[in-house]
């Protein structure tokens, strides 16, 4: 499960799952949805706080690349 709807979907179903929100975090990244991006990794390190896997630069999201995780849909 990789595109944005699928994302979207775990989170219905699971809200507390914070790699959900870091992934969808990329994947709205990737489509120039910044501030989207942003709340979705603020909102990962909410809800996992001590998970050193889900730290990232918010600085960095408006100026790097993105990495492409799969094909959207």
């Amino acid at each position: 499960m990789c595109g944005l709807k699928d994302l979207n979907e775990v989170i219905k179903m699971q809200p507390n799952n914070a790699f959900a929100y870091f992934r969808r975090g990329f994947a709205n990244k990737a489509l120039k949805l910044y501030d989207e991006a942003a709340e979705d990794f603020m909102k990962a390190r909410e809800l996992s706080p001590d998970d050193p896997r889900l730290i990232i630069n918010k600085k960095q999201i408006y100026q790097t690349k993105y990495r492409k995780l799969c094909e959207a849909g």
